[in-house]
């Protein structure tokens, strides 16, 4: 059991960040986009290939993924490689599918 102490001690700045994040991970293809980035770092181009989706509707979704700083991007010549800056987030988005499948 949670005690008190433990949600209390989160600042509202803290509390704030996790909904940003939670948010923007309400997605299903953000949360494809990152299962897919955990494995390897991949471009956009890549991810056209392994996506159904259009490149203007893709880079919307990389952009918001990036903004709360779950993406970053390396520069390879001329090519823009998108990866997961904290790959834990894929452990956190596995032990939510494990829930939902108990629900």
């Amino acid at each position: 059991m949670t005690k008190k102490e433990d949600y209390i001690s989160l600042s509202d700045e803290a509390l704030q960040n996790m909904s940003d994040i939670l948010k923007i991970l309400a997605h299903p293809l953000r949360i494809k986009l990152i299962f897919i980035l955990a494995q390897n770092p991949a471009t956009v181009s890549d991810l056209l290939k392994i996506l159904d989706v259009r490149q203007p509707n893709l880079s919307q979704h990389l952009t918001l993924l990036k903004r709360v700083k779950l993406l970053k991007t390396r520069r390879e010549e001329k090519s823009v490689y998108y990866l997961l800056s904290h790959p834990e987030i894929k452990d956190l988005l596995e032990k939510i599918n494990e829930i939902t499948k108990e629900i």
